[in-house]
């Protein structure tokens, strides 16, 4: 059965035992977007020959870089290397054999660290470091140009008590840390204490990776942060086409004055906390993704698919949000920053397939914010997005305080 409303268009099952869910689909004109200056992608990847000076099992890594020039490349062989910490040249380049691991033995904190730049680590296994804190395996938040590719960081974990631990044993860091001009591209990052990767800076890249399980142990405190990714103070992060499931924390997470960030072409399923989360942070583009069984059990608004907190002049287009706790969702709270108070302003959610579920799509603003969200002069808004809600009558929508109808969220200029 197909039922039209005042240029919606209602598609309902008819046959019988089909589900009574409904697709609305609108067709208001789009408005001026907000700006958010789109990066430029990074460099593409450098294979190379696997050749070089060969570091075989035993041997020290660290002592092959102290006697070669900048530049030098490494070919790191095939086995078990124990306990190695490595302070690149510039330009060196690290390679490893198939079967090469480096393992920290449980008391190493990082494999790779300093301040070099244009530093090329691919191919390899690093398991069993002692990251601090939020604390990279890769250290290079320091340094500049570092590419890591095609390698596998994983069980990384620290036993060192500090505030954001959530039991007696103590908790760590992340498998990379990220420094300006990184490249951080098809890797697998899994079952590290507290991210998978994040960090700070400038024209940073993160494309290709599979992101999993971790803070799998639950060690790390949700307010402390711990999920799949945590970026702070970047500009022009370009985070494309990663796989983010099953992370104790958010899936992809940008939070702390992340401005002219795009978040494209990523499927982020079964983290605990929201899919795609952009918090007290500025112009973004969010487009294109997948988000499916986030943030369940959530409380409030923070179950969303894709939620952006206390941020402006961020844009949410074509995306399919699905089966997470809530759908797409802006909030307002009392949060302050370097740049001042963080508001959401200039939010703009346009041509996206929303299915909330049991939750809600909307904005919703906490206590003690001053700023208004609801406001003409905020300026938020959602078009022409599609909908498949439980029921024609659905109270499925959020907006200043009330839970709205379909019917009742359009007469409010809404899709």
């Amino acid at each position: 059965m197909t039922l039209v409303f005042s240029g919606l268009l209602i598609l309902m099952a008819a046959c019988q035992g089909e589900s009574a869910d409904t697709l609305v689909s609108t067709s208001l004109p789009a408005l001026p977007g907000p700006p958010a200056p789109v990066p430029p992608s990074g460099p593409e990847p450098d294979p190379g020959p696997l050749n070089g000076i060969r570091i075989g099992v035993g041997e020290s890594l660290q002592s092959y870089v102290d006697l070669n020039p900048a530049g030098t490349r490494f070919v790191i062989a095939s086995g078990r290397h124990m306990q190695q910490t490595v302070k690149p040249k510039d330009e060196n380049v690290f390679m490893g054999e198939a079967g090469a691991i480096l393992d920290g033995g449980g008391v190493v904190r990082q494999a790779f660290e300093g301040r070099a730049s244009k530093v090329t680590i691919r191919g390899l296994v690093i398991e069993n470091y002692a990251p601090g804190p939020t604390d990279g395996v890769i250290h290079a938040i320091d340094s500049d140009g570092w590419v890591v590719e095609d390698s596998e960081i994983r069980y990384n974990v620290a036993n060192v008590r500090h505030y954001g631990c959530a039991g007696p044993d103590g908790c760590g860091g992340m498998a990379i840390k990220m420094g300006d001009r990184m490249v951080v591209r098809n890797n697998y990052l899994h079952h590290n204490d507290q991210y998978g990767v994040g960090g700070s800076g400038a024209d940073l890249l993160v494309e290709g990776n599979e992101i999993a399980f971790n803070n799998y142990r639950d060690a790390v405190r949700g307010g402390f942060g711990a999920g799949g990714t945590k970026f702070v103070n970047t500009q022009r992060l370009i985070v494309r086409g990663n796989h983010s499931h099953d992370n104790l924390g958010p899936g992809l997470w940008t939070d702390i004055d992340n401005t002219n960030t795009l978040i494209e072409d990523n499927v982020v399923e079964n983290n605990r906390g929201p899919g795609i989360f952009h918090e007290i942070s500025h112009a973004a583009v969010i487009r294109n993704n997948t988000a499916r069984g986030n943030g369940l059990g959530a409380k409030w608004l923070y179950g969303a698919g894709i939620l952006v907190a206390h941020s402006d002049n961020v844009e949410v287009y074509g995306n399919v949000v699905e089966g997470n706790g809530d759908g797409v969702v802006g909030i307002q709270q009392n949060r302050d920053g370097r740049s001042g108070a963080h508001q959401l302003r200039n939010l703009w959610v346009h041509d996206n397939t929303i299915d909330p579920g049991s939750g809600a799509v909307g904005v919703g603003k906490g206590g003690g914010a001053g700023h208004d969200p609801f406001s003409s002069t905020a300026n938020n808004r959602f078009d022409s997005n599609q909908y498949r809600l439980p029921a024609e009558d659905s109270r499925s929508f959020r907006w200043n305080g009330h839970e709205l109808t379909l019917e009742e969220w359009r007469s409010l200029g809404h899709d």
